[in-house]
């Protein structure tokens, strides 16, 4: 009896998954919408996607009567990394662990220092430029 009490005395409460509901309600709604719409454009686009299938088989038929163009970009990698080696191997020769010279032949060994700096400058600034085309 005690519990009744108790009860009466509370307000009456409406079911608690009546916001839940209806909130997954208008989600399914949105969802099957959004849904349609992808179908119908699917629809509309599918002369598109028959003439897309037909290139994609006519370049897989000329791959496979001509495999060697699967190792072209293979060519340009070589390439690179040969420059790139050529610009480390001018780099490091550049640096010499020995003092500069001093006295008659002084002046010919900075000039050959500087212009192993320019060309080392050159070479980079062209591994770059290759390497964004």
């Amino acid at each position: 009896m005690h519990a009744q009490a108790i009860s009466s005395k509370l307000p009456p409460v409406a079911d608690p998954t009546t916001l839940d509901r209806d909130t997954w309600k208008w989600i399914a709604i949105a969802a099957s919408v959004v849904t349609g719409l992808v179908f119908l454009l699917t629809l509309l686009c599918i002369s598109r996607i028959r003439i897309a299938v037909a290139c994609i088989k006519v370049a897989s038929q000329a791959v496979g009567a001509m495999p060697s163009i699967l190792l072209f970009p293979l060519i340009p990698f070589v390439f690179e990394v040969r420059g790139a080696g050529w610009v480390c191997g001018l780099a490091s020769s550049r640096g010499e662990a020995q003092p500069p010279p001093r006295g008659a032949g002084a002046h010919a060994t900075a000039r050959r220092q500087i212009s192993l700096l320019y060309l080392a400058r050159l070479s980079f600034t062209y591994l770059l430029t290759s390497t964004t085309s």
